[in-house]
């Protein structure tokens, strides 16, 4: 097969970390066929390290260098655009990741969302942040969902507030994440493969779908995860699926 695969990793390949239906079984045909593959996901509350060792330890032989996540084209876009100074919004271990801000008095050149879950976010840190980018400070962020599932629950996502500060201040955001091109892009660098070759695959059509659409890929719909009857219907992937086992098929003609 000449096509390359770029697959979400929650909701399409695992669930909560515990792997779906036909996607061990995915990734070992991928490994044994030397089909280039990349896992592109928006989870940061995890590094990409953390990811490999859980996706092990789970039966998912995901080659190492194979997950890319949006702190990377973070850390990429930061030094790209020479952001001297910025404000993080995220947990410590996940700044510590990228470049280093530069002491800053007054208003930083950007403000960075990268995950409200694991800190302690109150009014007067909202009031801050809306006060910097209503002095100039750019918006960038990780994410751009409004919500994810976590053990079957529903749950805030950073995109949420990163669209209140947008629409408090009628700036626009710099997305890092999926359905950014920028992630994409970088994924096809890892690749090296043009996105005419590439299949994507995923179970949230505002993000992979639209996604792989915007940067001229064939996408395949997945039916888990975030996946809602009739999804397929408003954002019309190349084809839908119950499961990854379906793709195994098509690999293997």
């Amino acid at each position: 097969m000449n096509k390359a695969f770029i697959i979400d990793l929650e909701g399409t390949l695992v669930s909560n970390g515990i792997p779906l239906f036909g996607s061990v079984e995915l990734i070992d045909t991928l490994n044994i066929n030397n089909i280039p593959y990349c896992i592109i996901t928006n989870t940061v509350s995890k590094t990409v390290g953390q990811m490999e060792e859980n996706l092990k330890i789970n039966g998912l032989n995901v080659l190492e260098g194979h997950i890319l996540n949006p702190i990377t084209v973070l850390d990429y876009f930061i030094k790209e655009n020479e952001i001297k100074s910025y404000y993080f919004v995220g947990p410590e271990y996940l700044k510590n990741l990228i470049r280093e801000s530069d002491v800053f008095e007054g208003i930083p050149d950007s403000i960075i969302f990268c995950d409200f879950e694991n800190i302690d976010f109150n009014y007067n840190i909202l009031n801050k942040v809306f006060q910097y980018i209503k002095g100039g400070s750019k918006i960038i962020t990780t994410s751009y969902s409004d919500y994810y599932i976590s053990k079957n629950e529903y749950k805030m996502d950073t995109g949420i507030f990163v669209k209140m500060y947008e629409t408090l201040t009628n700036e626009k955001a710099e997305i890092m994440g999926k359905p950014s091109p920028m992630i994409y892009k970088m994924a096809l660098n890892i690749l090296k493969v043009k996105s005419t070759n590439v299949i994507t695959i995923g179970d949230d059509v505002l993000t992979d779908i639209e996604g792989g659409k915007k940067i001229g890929m064939e996408t395949i719909l997945v039916k888990t995860g975030k996946y809602k009857e009739g999804d397929e219907k408003k954002h019309k992937p190349n084809e839908t699926i119950n499961n990854l086992t379906e793709i195994i098929k098509i690999i293997n003609g």
